[in-house]
């Protein structure tokens, strides 16, 4: 896919494309041992590819005014309710407010989405709402899914049995 778009492998191995090599920085904080080994685990899966990540585990002060250019790896999540997290970290209404939405996405399926897991009580409902979310994000390329929390038994009512995948 990345031949027939262009980007050819150069002598060390990474792509360009027009001048431009694929390469680019994935911030982390520092202090998340987690969050350091996921980075260098999708660095050496993306040189596979002939993509350059340059893994920077950085605070949190020099992390914030870099979330405009450059990828950061986050994690949140909840064994209870999809909503908890996904709401600010997707929603259009929160872009750009700190570590809410920082990457600014805006897409009005997943704003639309969104709001019905929340306004809905239904099992079935929210299942269906929660699965097209999840599906919304990676068609856009700007979010990468390391891993993907199970949304399909979201209820409001089975919270203390629910379990990530």
């Amino acid at each position: 896919m990345l031949d027939a778009a262009g980007w050819a492998a150069g002598g060390d191995g990474i792509r360009a494309k027009d001048g431009r090599r694929a390469s680019f920085t994935l911030m982390y904080p520092a202090t998340d041992s987690l969050r350091k080994e996921l980075p260098l685990a999708v660095t050496a899966d993306a040189k596979k590819a002939g993509i350059e990540i340059k893994p920077e585990g950085l605070t949190s002060d020099a992390i914030t005014p870099r979330m405009k250019n450059d990828a950061l790896i986050m994690g949140y999540g909840t064994p209870y309710d999809p909503d908890f997290v996904s709401y600010k970290l997707f929603g259009s209404a929160f872009a750009e407010e700190g570590y809410y939405n920082p990457g600014s996405y805006r897409s009005a399926v997943v704003d639309k989405v969104l709001q019905d897991g929340r306004d809905h009580t239904a099992t079935a409902e929210r299942q269906a709402a929660y699965a097209t979310f999840q599906k919304q994000p990676s068609r856009v390329g700007q979010v990468l899914w390391p891993t993907v929390a199970a949304t399909e038994r979201a209820s409001p009512t089975s919270s203390a049995r629910r379990t990530a995948k």
